[in-house]
């Protein structure tokens, strides 16, 4: 425990690197789905592709996207539960380290990850009538309705069937550069298809960490309070973070983070590893109430 806080350093190396993976997968999605317009366009003969074709490769993106809503679903309702279970896993190696006996911690904190997902997903830690299903459908939707509008606004400016299946190639591609004229041709559309996506996946999984953290963390007596560390990244943090890092913050008055965001918080502990440990030591050996505090911690481990 150095500097008396409370880091969870392994936790915090699975959120990145799932942040990370959720990124690459995601871009991966619709890349695929990319590669399926080009070879549909082979197939059909290149420049000789009907109008009737054309009509088929938009529909059957449409239904790719449909897809892509269940897939980006479980992907990132996987990564919150996953980095909620290191988080939890991490604490318990603390908790082992104060004191506490490893048989009364192992199944500590079992039904926090899935409770959490619950409460994000749901919109419980946002706003009512929020609910990343119904968001992550609106972004889908939204990504059909441009689909329709490439094709519409092609056929409107004589574009050829080949040249408009080529535009939602590269719609739908998530590296391909749109340029000015691009917004000019089909304005209105998205610039880049997965953004929304890698935002929102990026977002739930941090407030993932944090609700985690937050609700281990709770009843703790020996966690006075949190410190906020600001990633300090260059052209992404902003001047409310920057001002936030360092500070210490109430356990029921910690900010959330942006959306998007890249900062941390650790448990701020006045006491040392020793003294704790004597106290935990004092609670197996005294009648129960006598540490009120640390009953009602050891009663939040079980759910």
């Amino acid at each position: 425990m150095a500097n008396r806080l409370f880091s969870l350093q392994r936790a915090e190396e699975v959120r990145n690197a799932l942040t990370v993976q959720n990124y690459r997968e995601i871009y991966e999605l619709y890349q695929e789905i990319s590669k399926e317009i080009e070879e549909q366009i082979e197939q059909s003969g290149n420049e000789n592709i009907k109008q009737q074709n054309l009509v088929i490769l938009q529909n059957r993106i449409k239904r790719r996207m449909d897809e892509l809503h269940d897939q980006i679903y479980s992907k990132v309702r996987r990564s919150c539960i996953s980095v909620g279970q290191a988080l939890v896993e991490d604490t318990r190696e603390f908790l082992k380290k104060c004191g506490f006996r490893d048989a009364d911690i192992r199944d500590a904190f079992l039904h926090i990850p899935s409770f959490v997902v619950e409460t994000i997903f749901t919109g419980q830690v946002y706003k009512p009538g929020w609910n990343f299903s119904s968001v992550l459908w609106r972004d889908i939707e939204k990504t059909k309705d441009d689909i329709d509008k490439v094709v519409a606004m092609g056929v409107q400016q004589g574009k050829s069937t080949y040249d408009i299946a080529k535009d939602l190639e590269k719609y739908v591609n998530p590296s391909a550069r749109k340029d000015w004229s691009w917004s000019k041709v089909y304005p209105g559309t998205k610039k880049v298809v997965d953004y929304n996506a890698q935002r929102l996946a990026r977002t739930l999984i941090s407030d993932a960490y944090q609700q985690n953290f937050m609700a281990v963390n709770e009843y703790n007596p020996f966690v006075q309070d949190y410190v906020w560390h600001s990633a300090l990244a260059h052209g992404r943090t902003c001047d409310i973070c920057r001002e936030r890092n360092g500070k210490h913050f109430k356990k029921d008055e910690l900010p959330k983070d942006h959306p998007n965001g890249l900062c941390t918080f650790t448990a701020y502990i006045p006491d040392n590893a020793r003294e704790i440990g004597r106290q935990i030591g004092r609670w197996y050996n005294a009648p129960k109430g006598t540490y009120p505090d640390i009953d009602k911690f050891v009663e939040s481990m079980k759910g």
